[in-house]
């Protein structure tokens, strides 16, 4: 083989060599952002999953604490509670809480190194109460009330509330990396609805939209004390009956139920 010939295959085999290194560059250069993007998704889906979990916990805890406010002061007005229909509420309620934390704290987007004693002394703070109150149930079934119990009761349900409240706020802004924003803003009052102009004439009860300025119990119209749902702060529902000493109150989502506790309602 001549020098010449020699020097041309020596150059196609070099072309030939970095054709193939360029070629396995772009494909490990690929899977590599492929595997970035993938990691990517697989966090914001972690982060959000972590974020509609806290969310979830925070509503049950709401719940839990109204539905022990009201028991409180069914206890202080003297009214029976049926114990079996207790046990049956807490059961639900405290059971959303700790299915929720479970799920948290399997959630690879939070980092805390105390986490899980943290979620476990707050629930443990739900639970106390519970039986606290549980127990004033039973004295109460064998005919004695303790008058004295009840600013008790509602401190220690509003505490242990609190406690479990602050660490889920703490656990969505170890996600989010940073401080929550403001709980809720002001929605503007939705129009009320219109009228067919076959309607009948109005009734006496002049529906309305209102808002309140804590977290209320929408209990069912069938008298559960379990609540339907939870009104919030920041958002208008409309008012479209009265029921004695209760608003007929429909949310924006359809569920319809009893207001109790209608006090420092705020009329759009």
């Amino acid at each position: 083989m001549t020098t010449e010939a020699l020097i041309g295959l020596l150059g196609i085999l070099g072309g030939a060599s970095i054709a193939a290194l360029g070629a396995g560059f772009v494909q490990r250069s690929a899977r590599r952002a492929s595997e970035r993007k993938t990691a990517v998704d697989r966090a914001a889906q972690s982060k959000a999953l972590g974020l509609e979990t806290a969310a979830s916990a925070r509503a049950a805890t709401r719940s839990w604490e109204l539905y022990m406010e009201l028991v409180v002061q069914d206890l202080a007005a003297r009214r029976a509670v049926e114990l079996g229909t207790y046990d049956a509420a807490i059961r639900e309620l405290l059971g959303h809480v700790t299915d929720a934390l479970y799920r948290l704290a399997a959630n690879e987007s939070i980092y805390t190194t105390d986490r899980g004693s943290r979620s476990w002394a707050a629930r443990a703070g739900l639970t106390e109460a519970s039986t606290r109150i549980r127990g004033v149930l039973l004295q109460q079934h064998d005919g004695a009330v303790p008058a004295q119990e009840s600013g008790v009761l509602l401190d220690m349900v509003k505490e242990a509330a609190s406690r479990m409240n602050s660490h889920l706020v703490g656990e969505s802004e170890g996600l989010l990396g940073k401080s929550m924003p403001p709980y809720l803003q002001v929605q503007p009052a939705p129009s009320m609805p219109e009228r067919a102009s076959d309607a009948p004439a109005p009734l006496p009860f002049e529906p309305f939209w209102f808002g309140v300025p804590a977290p209320r119990a929408l209990q069912g119209e069938d008298g559960r004390l379990i609540p339907l749902t939870i009104l919030d702060p920041g958002i208008w529902y409309l008012a479209v009956g009265d029921d004695g000493d209760a608003l007929v109150v429909q949310t924006q989502g359809g569920v319809r139920g009893l207001l109790r506790n209608t006090n420092g309602i705020q009329r759009a």
